[in-house]
């Protein structure tokens, strides 16, 4: 009896130095997320329940960097945006975490567990080695901060206005430039405003083009008048033909 409680004793021990854990916390995770439900008026599935989307996996890696054990191993995020691993053994280890709401600054960290210490650093894809000078020691009472980055947005917004589908178009460079706009707005109002006399008062149409008709015929009169005035009658070729032979007769 006395050999057996002495080791349940030493069995229980060497769990607590080789079976330790740590807690992870997402920090600056927003509480006013667009609704896109009500901005989209279609049914998302478990909108509010932001951290029930958020999946965060450990997986247990060699030393050379390999992962042997395809098979990760999964945390829960509780409504305080915070995750907890207990009973981790000895060795490396690599956590992935990521949200199908937000992103982060950076979403994985390699993990080393050593004789009751548990160390975190930033890992990033296409590098072998960690920089040493960000490891940080973590447990319980010292979470691995997660830092909030941005909201995905994976439902395109439509604008909805006339001004938006206009500065999509390709005439959206005039619009752009208030003298361009000035311009365009000024000649499509010379161009149209025709018509749409025509429309509103036709009466008013006919009396304009009467008044072209008379400033037209006036400009006329006024051309022939000037020409009647710069070669008066009876002078012309024959005349200068004329004058031209009696100067040979004197001769």
């Amino acid at each position: 009896m006395y050999y057996s409680s002495v080791v349940i004793a030493l069995a229980c021990f060497l769990n607590t130095i080789t079976a330790i854990g740590f807690t992870g916390q997402f920090k600056n995770i927003p509480n006013d997320v667009p609704e896109l439900a009500k901005e989209l008026r279609q049914t998302i599935p478990n909108l509010n329940n932001y951290p029930s989307r958020f999946m965060v996996d450990l997986y247990r890696i060699s030393d050379k960097g390999k992962n042997h054990n395809f098979r990760p191993i999964s945390a829960i995020v509780d409504q305080n945006y915070q995750f907890k691993y207990k009973d981790l053994a000895n060795g490396e280890y690599e956590l992935i975490a990521n949200s199908y709401d937000f992103t982060f600054t950076n979403n994985r960290f390699k993990i080393i567990v050593d004789d009751g210490k548990i160390v975190a650093c930033e890992s990033y894809l296409g590098q072998e080695q960690s920089n040493s000078s960000e490891v940080t020691e973590i447990n319980h009472q010292t979470p691995l901060e997660i830092e909030f980055k941005e909201v995905k947005q994976f439902y395109e917004k439509s604008g909805g206005t006339v001004y938006d589908m206009l500065l999509n178009s390709p005439f959206g460079f005039i619009f752009k430039n208030k003298t361009y706009t000035i311009i365009f707005i000024v000649v499509l109002t010379i161009s149209v405003a025709p018509t749409v006399a025509q429309w509103i008062n036709p009466e008013f149409v006919e009396q304009f083009k009467e008044v072209q008709v008379q400033a037209a015929q006036s400009r006329l009169e006024k051309s022939d008048v000037a020409e009647t005035q710069d070669n008066p009658i009876g002078v012309g070729s024959t005349g200068a033909k004329k004058s031209s032979g009696s100067v040979k007769k004197r001769r």
